[in-house]
């Protein structure tokens, strides 16, 4: 449920009638998410960064990372300034 709140605000945004199928996403596993994120990522990033990439507003992007973490997809690394910084868990 929180992730599909996450995933919200993107949904709202695409058209409500396909026009066509372009193809299917199969997920096995909390990891195959991570394809949704974006290709220049830096290794650490803030909420911020997710923030720029993908253009979500703030409220999303702490859904997003929420569901991240708890799927411990992500963790958290450090600080930089007042920001938490996340990586990608190996």
């Amino acid at each position: 449920y929180i992730l599909f709140q996450a995933l919200l605000p993107i949904l709202q945004r695409m058209e409500l009638i396909p026009s066509a199928m372009l193809g299917e996403i199969v997920l096995h596993t909390p990891r195959d998410l991570l394809q949704f994120l974006p290709d220049g990522l830096p290794e650490r990033f803030t909420s911020g960064d997710l923030q720029k990439s993908i253009r979500l507003n703030a409220r999303s992007i702490s859904y997003l990372i929420l569901v991240l973490r708890r799927l411990e997809l992500i963790e958290q690394v450090g600080k930089q300034e007042r920001f938490h910084l996340y990586q990608i868990r190996a």
